[in-house]
């Protein structure tokens, strides 16, 4: 019985040393493993970190100015003047780069501004939005009005949405309407 206790310890001890060694590198693929993921969480914590530091991008509001400023230039290109026979500010515009002169007999020119600052007033002025709004043909400006901005700064330094409407003034070319909003 001896023998027999001692054959089976040697087989005890023969397989005995696998298995450590089997556990020591399960232990190591495991402690491998753990590694692995505590990196990538890492990287994962990283990653998100620097996507609640981003500026929020807001498309709603460049969309908004976008749209205000396409309607204001179409609405005042149509907007009509009931003392001067109905002349559209398209039209004004049209006689101030012709003859000077409207149908009416007031300087078409002078008419148009007038049109132009009251319009503005009472839209953009009124939701306070800066603007820039210049109305001619290469050197001659029909209207050049701007909205100064509390510090006191003309115009539009920073961001922002420009849109331009065609006044076609045959047979002298074409006047441009550009709005600036800030």
């Amino acid at each position: 019985m001896f023998q027999r206790s001692e054959t089976m310890l040697r087989k005890n001890k023969k397989s005995r040393a696998p298995r450590s060694r089997r556990s020591r590198r399960a232990q190591m693929e495991a402690i491998g493993i753990t590694i692995i993921v505590v990196l990538v969480l890492i990287g994962v914590l990283f990653g998100i970190q620097f996507v609640i530091k981003q500026k929020p991008v807001s498309v709603g509001s460049e969309f908004k100015r976008s749209q205000v400023a396409a309607n204001f230039l179409s609405t005042l290109a149509d907007t009509t003047t009931p003392e001067c026979n109905g002349l559209s500010f398209s039209q004004l515009v049209q006689y101030c780069v012709k003859v000077t002169q409207a149908p009416c007999g007031i300087n078409a020119c002078d008419k148009a501004k007038q049109v132009a600052t009251d319009v503005l007033t009472l839209t953009l002025d009124a939701w306070n939005m800066q603007y820039n709004l210049t109305v001619g043909k290469g050197d001659l400006k029909i209207v050049n009005i701007a909205k100064t901005n509390p510090s006191g700064i003309t115009g539009c330094p920073d961001a922002k949405e420009t849109k331009t409407y065609s006044i076609s003034v045959y047979p002298s070319g074409i006047v441009t309407m550009q709005l600036d909003l800030c």
